[in-house]
This record gives structure tokens, sequence and C-alpha cells, in this order.
């Protein structure tokens, strides 16, 4: 059994072992709910970076269904 402790702001150290098996890596999100007398915790599937680099923006717009005809500085422009 692994067992940690509440601290004073209601943090909880995931154990190593449990961390590996279910795949949680730093900055992923987990959602917790009261089940059965149970706390589960469901990882989620990592957001969208925050930021994209310039080949992945032009990568996304290639993808997109939508039509670009200006160039990546006017649409950056327009989307500023």
């Amino acid at each position: 059994m692994n067992a940690t402790m509440l601290r004073e702001r209601r943090q909880i150290t995931l154990p190593a072992s449990v961390c590996q098996a279910a795949g949680v890596k730093l900055n992923d999100h987990v959602e917790w709910r009261f089940e059965g007398g149970e706390i589960r915790g469901v990882k989620r599937v990592a957001a969208v970076p925050k930021r994209l680099t310039r080949e992945q923006c032009l990568e996304a717009l290639q993808r997109s269904r939508l039509q670009f005809t200006g160039g990546f500085d006017q649409l950056k422009e327009e989307t500023r």
C-alpha cells in the first residue's frame, strides 16, 4: 500500500510507483472525484501547447479546411 499525508495546503505527493503506473508526468492534469467512499483521480489528456512555433502554425494552416490567402505575417497581424 502507498500511503501519503495531506499537507497544510491540501497537497498530496503521489508515490512514484502510482505516477508510473498511471503515466502521470510533470504538468499533467488529474481530475479528482469522491465516489463509493474512495477518492479517485483520472489523468486528463494534455492540453494544446500555449504557444506554437511558426512551423507548427504553418502546418496547422495547411491542414485547416479554411482557406487563408494572406501570408503568415498578415495572419499574425490580423489575430493580434
